[in-house]
């Protein structure tokens, strides 16, 4: 538990120590982005994990990760959320701030699009519209999976 709690820690300081390549900066407005998409995926566990466990989260954020693999393969992360998000900060802190963000938006738009053809869009919008996930990523027609 202690371990959990220091990843924790690690998480919530600057840059993960994995992130650090010796030698070398990461842009501030990359870092921005990151810190950004960190802080909404937050948001979308917490307002979740309430509602379908922990393992209901993390096995819709790990498809989603696995689908967006092929456009960025650097989300090849091995997904145990939200621990993972050290290694999701890691993955996306090596991008520009361009591609991170279109990254980290694909992989929201995934697991928005995934959530709402499990529940419905309604109650997906209901439950993490206030989450600062543009609107974009959040689809107006939920139909049936393919």
């Amino acid at each position: 538990m202690h371990m959990a709690r220091r990843s924790a820690v690690n998480e919530e300081t600057h840059l993960a120590p994995a992130a650090r390549v010796p030698g070398t900066e990461v842009p501030a407005d990359t870092e921005g982005v990151v810190d950004a998409a960190l802080s909404q995926w937050r948001e979308v566990f917490a307002a979740l994990v309430p509602i379908i466990g922990q393992r209901g989260v993390a096995a819709l954020f790990k498809r989603s990760l696995h689908l967006r693999q092929a456009e960025h393969p650097f989300l090849s992360l091995p997904a145990h959320p939200p621990d993972d998000f050290v290694a999701l900060r890691a993955a996306l802190l090596q991008q520009t701030a361009g591609v991170a963000k279109a990254a980290n938006g694909a992989l929201l738009r995934t697991f928005v699009d995934l959530l709402g053809r499990l529940i419905g869009t309604a109650l997906t919008e209901r439950l993490i519209g206030f989450a600062q996930i543009p609107a974009s990523a959040i689809p107006t027609v939920a139909g049936p999976a393919p």
